[in-house]
């Protein structure tokens, strides 16, 4: 996949948007997602649920339970997938999620794994 980031910049969020649409013109095994102040292009067909699913399926994680924490429209599909599979799907800030738990914000994310390790 590819993203484009513009969280520093908001005011470019439809040059980012355009940008990522004129790149993918034509190209219908590429599909274009927009998330929290992102542009993604990954390949049609393809998410992040699936690509976890099929990642889990092989060593190292194969038998393992998935542990997942995300914060962007575009993660909710592998929150649902590791929901699904009963591992631990985290939330991370205030907007509407699938997933089980939540975290306030990336510091304390920091503060959870620190705790747990």
């Amino acid at each position: 996949a590819l993203v484009l980031h513009y969280r520093t910049a908001p005011d470019l969020k439809d040059v980012a948007e355009r940008a990522m649409a004129e790149a993918t013109t034509g190209r219908h095994d590429l599909a274009v997602m927009n998330g929290d102040n992102i542009v993604e292009v990954h390949p049609a067909g393809m998410d992040k649920g699936k690509a976890l699913a099929a990642m889990m399926k092989d060593p190292p994680f194969a038998g393992r339970i998935p542990v997942y924490v995300g914060d962007d429209t575009t993660d909710e599909f592998a929150l649902r997938h590791v929901r699904d599979a009963g591992g631990v799907s985290i939330k991370v800030g205030d907007k509407h999620s699938v997933a089980e738990f939540r975290l306030a914000d990336v510091a304390a994310v920091h503060r959870w794994l620190a705790a747990s390790a």
